[in-house]
């Protein structure tokens, strides 16, 4: 198996050209949002989804490990411990939804009803948004095989189209919120956002479906794979854990002591690092699945070769990025 150098520069033109026109998208959403909801509601609105993110930390940890394993019983070509490991996947994303909705719906709604700071008024309407926050995280975990198998068969305009119509359609949910007078704007946004995901959640289930032979809804697992899954995911916790604590935590401790005011210009400053950091995700996504299909090949230099190649391109642009 060689190097395809070809198709890692298109995969990567695509996910640039992704990255730019949904940052862009993105930031002038929020500004939108930001100006029609107000600093208060918009505050909330990132308090009540951090809440639900610190809860799935598992599945930022999941995520790297499903398109892991995926990618690597590509690169062995035996199909049907692909298509064990796929199913494997899809039940270890549906208890961990299943586990989510547990502590949600009581730890989480704990700490709304009783820590978080909600001013009287909005005590009724943010319990409300929570539960459909619930429902959008369900969705995003339910997402990450469907994702994953996009992402290690590399077909990067897939991904690259339906990100950029993601970000179209959370443009639109603000842009309604203009015309949106009369109704609390807070719980719209956060319904909007809901249908929103559930489109880009059918989009990926058809294309998966459709396009991967692997891809099914079967309850059948292999316990070993699945452990291998959760020692490989081990390493990511802390990594993951980090990022919780810098994201969301900081939101919520952000509510505790200071004003929504400051929550809404902390979450806008996040989403601008967020972006920045996706230069080099980019290029880690465009890479790896043929790192990972070198490995499972028993093409080990190639692979070093690759990573190493990689590696010195990503420092490139991380030095860029801080400059």
């Amino acid at each position: 198996m060689e190097i395809n150098k070809g198709r890692i520069a298109k995969n990567t033109l695509y996910l640039y050209s992704r990255f730019f026109l949904v940052i862009i998208v993105n930031l002038y959403s929020a500004r939108i949002v930001l100006e029609e909801l107000g600093a208060t509601d918009f505050g909330l609105y990132n308090v009540v989804y951090s809440v639900v993110g610190c809860l799935a930390l598992l599945s930022a940890t999941l995520s790297s490990s499903t398109s892991r394993f995926i990618t690597y019983e590509l690169g062995r070509g035996s199909f049907e411990r692909l298509k064990l490991t796929y199913s494997t996947t899809w039940v270890s994303h549906t208890i961990l939804s299943l586990i989510v909705v547990l502590f949600a719906e009581t730890v989480g709604l704990w700490y709304v009803c009783k820590v978080m700071i909600i001013p009287p008024d909005y005590f009724y309407i943010v319990q409300l948004v929570y539960q459909v926050s619930i429902i959008s995280t369900v969705l995003s975990i339910m997402q990450i095989p469907f994702t994953s198998c996009v992402i290690a068969h590399e077909s990067m305009s897939a991904y690259a189209y339906i990100g950029v119509f993601e970000a179209i359609l959370k443009l639109a949910s603000a842009i309604f919120l203009i015309y949106s007078c009369g109704y609390n704007k807070l719980l719209l946004y956060s319904l909007f956002l809901l249908l929103s995901s559930t489109v880009v959640f059918i989009l990926y289930l058809i294309y998966s479906k459709f396009k991967f032979s692997e891809v099914s809804f079967s309850l059948k697992y292999d316990k070993s794979i699945l452990v291998d899954i959760l020692k490989f995911s081990g390493w990511n916790i802390l990594a993951n854990l980090c990022n919780v604590i810098a994201i969301n935590g900081l939101s919520l401790l952000y509510n505790l002591f200071f004003s929504p005011i400051v929550v809404a210009a902390q979450t806008i400053a996040g989403q601008v690092a967020s972006g920045l950091s996706q230069l080099t995700y980019n290029v880690r996504s465009a890479v790896n699945p043929q790192i990972i299909k070198l490995y499972a090949n028993n093409s080990y230099r190639q692979s070093i070769d690759l990573t190493l190649s990689s590696a010195d391109f990503l420092l490139d642009i991380s030095i860029i990025t801080c400059v």
